[in-house]
């Protein structure tokens, strides 16, 4: 597994897990993030998820987005 935590902070902002047969992105606060693409899954309280494998080159600028409002927030 490997974690992204904020530079100031110990919180995991993001989480790269192998499942196999799936990698997934997931997203600590992810419930909180805009998501206008519907990439996100999962039904945590706080936690959603993105499976690499299923982000299409079309998705790529989403994804970038997501990651990108994630370590903002933090």
């Amino acid at each position: 597994m490997f974690l992204y935590a904020a530079p100031d902070s110990t919180a995991a902002v993001l989480r790269l897990i192998a499942d196999p047969p799936h990698l997934l992105l997931h997203f600590a606060a992810g419930v909180g993030l805009p998501d206008p693409a519907g990439l996100l899954q999962g039904e945590g309280r706080r936690g959603r998820f993105v499976c690499l494998g299923a982000v299409g080159d079309e998705d790529r600028p989403a994804l970038t987005a997501l990651i990108a409002a994630a370590t903002a927030a933090n």
